[in-house]
């Protein structure tokens, strides 16, 4: 048997980096690859770690190498859309070794230095043509092995012969039948590069993040005006031009506004007479049918009229409905289909959701940005009384271009002149609330909402004095009131006379007046006489749970007991069941977290801050709607599909288990400075490490572990990337009310007393190590008698 052995070396150590400026004479080429700083040939071109050297190949050529030793780079400007996401570079990375039998051969690779990590997105692989090889995966010389895999074939094979190419994250083998081959293989013939080019992402690497990058303005390479600091996965950071600013950010004055785009339209505005369907589908401007009705070529649609009306786009794909205000192409997939998706639909096209036989298109009506389109009016699209909207590719984040939109209050085509017109929202309950109407008539409308004067708002607040005020949130300030029958009451007080802010206030009185449960912020009323509404709640004493879990006061954080975080987590998930299925409407939060629980005198907890709330029908399964949510608590389905269900507010409420598990915030950084996403760090370590490196120490201090086991997984369950597999929210407190029933009276496995913290000492009962009787499917089975 031979055997291949692949190490992995270490990158080299971090070097100080000095930002310089490009001398005029450093060359821009190599070959046909283009040079931009911070790459450059020779020391004087580049910044220390990106020095590149053009070698001489053979035919008159040129080899563009990186490194000692040197690999080959085949793009620096890779993926193409890099300057919208992460950058890195194309190179040739492969290994081809020939064994003999009984022999070991050894490769090590080692990064061509410490600002660069092979990326994610590379093919790893390892080719075996032959018998008995056996490759294993090292890191350096330590004898850690990561993983191995062995080829064996029936009866003896003389020649051997193995690839190994790019192994960082799985080793895997393909074993090619000595008989299908025609002739002996040799794998050097082949042309790697076809097949084995890996990406490498780069990054300044001198310092952990932009924080410690900015501050040290002698090393700081993002030197251009309109130029920003983005933090890399592989550590240290990049930079990029500010958005609707192109060049380089890497030198003094690289970022600047593009040059006048060139005219891309068919035609401004559509010809008369335009035919606007076909079969059942309507066509609206900004496509087409026929020339002069269309906006641009990428969305000139063909009408086959035999055997039945089919719309298709350029590229045959069948068009089954078109989406103006929400920018949606919904498409059929190509039965014979050979490429990826993107390479079918145009560059103003980006997948928005797959549904098996249907995709999702999102588009755009121009490549330019918002900033750049509203500078050439010439050319930009958007009516009056409509909205520029961005438009990126959901999986990478690359810009598409943007689209129009109708304004909050009117309706029709953006895309045509005075197409957008003054709607009368009250004719469309189902989209909006109608303004000085806000106040449900209907008898499920909760008891006591008022309309309040602003005279008496201002009384009771003392003409909004900042002695009263109590907090402050992303959209308004929070007041503390006392009525003139004594009621304490929070005023919320929008900052921004904006169609947004007033929407909002609309939606969330809307919502609450149908909102009754000892769990849910109570709303008094509100007040209409000012441009804003100001809502009138009452008032919450403690702040929220996230000021308690992860906010020190003297120096350290409060203890909060298992049994208080336990009930915390049972009223929430109260809250959000009553939400979803027992109010007179269903209600979708879309902004569950920790901030937005507020904590009363007692601790109680009360589910806030409904702005972005949406009603549902009972029968109606998913809403489609823009994205909206806080980045940590956003379910992943959501953000990459737009639809929105019951199963996203159990995501977000996952995190907040996470939360009272760990006290570590939703996005917390680890011991090496970097910036984690929680629900993703805590299901990788979960199955790694021993639950007691897990979880908040003071709760293994106090509870059994087979509780707090309990509570983790039902926290991986609500985290699940597919939908189908969380549970609901009247699933989820059923689980937490049982396991409060056979909560533990586990006497401490730490030193010092059990404390509640919120309440005070907790003598610890005597008795054994647990009290729990009954197994997990009792306790099922049991859950009929859990009080409610």
């Amino acid at each position: 048997m031979a055997t291949l052995v692949l190490g992995l070396l270490a990158a080299p150590s971090p070097t100080a980096v000095s930002v310089k400026t490009r001398g005029s004479s450093c060359s821009d080429r190599c070959g046909d690859i283009s040079i931009s700083y911070p790459f450059g040939i020779g020391p004087e071109c580049s910044l220390p770690g990106f020095n590149l050297t053009c070698a001489a190949g053979a035919n008159n050529t040129s080899n563009l190498l990186l490194g000692n030793p040197s690999i080959e780079v085949w793009d620096l400007d890779w993926p193409p859309w890099a300057h919208d996401s992460f950058p890195a570079i194309l190179t040739n990375i492969s290994y081809f070794v020939k064994l003999a039998p009984a022999q070991n051969y050894f490769v090590h690779w080692e990064a061509p230095g410490r600002s660069f990590a092979i990326s994610g997105s590379s093919n790893m692989a390892l080719f075996v043509v032959g018998c008995s090889v056996k490759a294993a995966l090292f890191i350096e010389d330590s004898g850690v092995e990561l993983g191995n895999c062995y080829v064996a074939c029936i009866g003896s094979q003389v020649g051997i012969e193995a690839q190994a190419a790019r192994g960082l994250e799985e080793v895997r083998s393909l074993i090619t039948d000595p008989e299908l081959v025609d002739g002996p293989l040799d794998l050097q013939r082949h042309n790697s590069a076809d097949i084995y080019l890996a990406t490498l992402s780069w990054a300044i690497p001198n310092q952990l993040n932009c924080k410690r990058a900015m501050e040290d303005k002698a090393t700081y390479a993002c030197v251009s005006n309109h130029s920003i600091c983005q933090e890399a996965p592989i550590g240290g950071y990049v930079c990029t031009c500010s958005q609707g600013f192109d060049g380089n950010p890497y030198v003094v004055n690289g970022c600047i506004l593009p040059a006048s785009p060139s005219p891309e339209y068919e035609t401004m505005q559509p010809k008369a007479n335009c035919p606007t369907s076909c079969g059942n589908v309507t066509v609206s401007f900004p496509f087409g049918l026929e020339s002069g009705c269309f906006a641009n070529l990428q969305m000139y649609l063909v009408c086959n009229p035999e055997p039945a009306p089919v719309l298709q786009m350029l590229g045959g794909a069948v068009v089954t409905n078109i989406s103006i205000d929400q920018g949606i192409l919904h498409v059929l997939k190509p039965s014979n289909q050979s490429h990826s998706l993107t390479d079918i639909y145009p560059s103003l096209y980006a997948i928005s959701g797959d549904w098996g036989g249907r995709v999702d298109l999102k588009w755009a009506v121009n490549s330019s940005t918002c900033l750049v389109a509203t500078v050439y009016k010439d050319s930009y699209r958007c009516s009056s009384y409509s909205d520029c909207i961005e438009v990126t590719d959901n999986k990478t984040q690359a810009r598409v271009g943007y689209r129009c939109k109708c304004s909050p209050g009117f309706g029709g085509n953006p895309y045509i002149k005075d197409g957008c017109t003054d709607i009368d929202e009250c004719m469309l309950p189902d989209e909006y609330t109608c303004n000085e109407q806000l106040i449900s008539s209907d008898q499920s409308a909760g008891d006591g909402t008022n309309i309040f004067s602003h005279e008496e708002l201002e009384k009771a607040t003392n003409n909004f004095d900042r002695s009263r005020v109590v907090g402050h949130g992303g959209h308004g300030t929070v007041y503390k009131g006392i009525l003139t029958d004594q009621r304490v009451v929070a005023i919320k007080r929008s900052k921004l006379v904006a169609e947004i802010e007033i929407e909002q206030c609309i939606n969330e009185v809307s919502i609450l007046s149908h909102v009754n449960h000892r769990n849910v912020v109570k709303l008094y009323g509100c007040c209409l006489e000012t441009e804003i509404p100001l809502l009138v709640y009452e008032f919450i004493s403690n702040g929220t749970l996230y000021d308690i879990l992860h906010r020190e006061q003297n120096g350290a954080l409060l203890p909060v007991s298992w049994e208080e975080r336990l009930r915390i987590s049972i009223e929430i998930a109260s809250a959000l069941a009553y939400l979803h299925s027992a109010a007179s409407v269903s209600i979708l939060h879309r902004d569950v977290k920790s901030m937005n629980i507020l904590l009363n005198d007692s601790y109680i907890a009360k589910v806030s801050d409904f702005g972005a709330s949406r009603s549902i029908p009972i029968d109606q399964t998913h809403l489609v709607t823009a994205v909206q949510g806080t980045f940590g608590y956003l379910d992943p389905e959501y953000y990459h599909t737009g639809q929105l269900n019951e199963k996203s507010d159990v995501y977000s409420f996952g995190v907040i288990l996470l939360e009272l598990l760990t006290r570590k915030k939703p996005i917390f950084e680890n011991g090496n400075g970097e910036r984690q996403n929680l629900s993703n760090y805590f299901l990788w370590v979960i199955g790694e490490r021993p639950l007691e490196e897990v979880v908040d120490e003071q709760i293994m201090c106090e509870e059994s572990e087979e509780a707090i086991v309990s509570m983790v997984r039902l926290a991986e369950e609500c985290l699940s990337l597919t939908r189908g597999d969380r549970p609901t929210m009247k699933d989820v407190e059923m689980r937490l009310q049982m396991l409060r029933v056979h909560q533990s009276v586990a006497p401490p496995r730490c030193d010092g007393e059990r404390t509640s913290g919120l309440g005070g000492a907790v003598p610890v009962p005597a008795g054994r190590h647990g009290s729990r009787q009954y197994s997990l499917e009792q306790e099922f089975l049991s859950s009929a008698r859990v009080p409610r």
